[in-house]
């Protein structure tokens, strides 16, 4: 019994340090396109709505850590 709440509990700050890395991804992209633009002279668009970080975060919530990461990686290859 303990042992499954333990293993909850450390599931549970997992899934929220994945989000947080894909938050400060969120963040810092506008300042990697822009320095991406200026040096070579080309852009990422996105090209699916909701974003793949967006996309990822949802499905980390909902289908946990690994999984969520494993589809978001996924949708990304197939887009670029």
């Amino acid at each position: 019994m303990i042992v499954l709440a333990i293993q909850s509990l450390s599931h549970l700050s997992m899934k929220k340090i994945g989000i947080l890395i894909i938050n400060l991804y969120q963040i810092t992209k506008p300042i990697f396109n822009q320095t991406v633009w200026t040096i070579f002279g080309f852009k990422f668009k996105c090209q699916q709505i909701p974003s793949c970080s967006e996309y990822t975060k949802q499905k980390i919530k909902t289908k946990g850590l690994v999984v969520g990461f494993y589809l978001g990686f996924s949708r990304m290859i197939n887009c670029h």
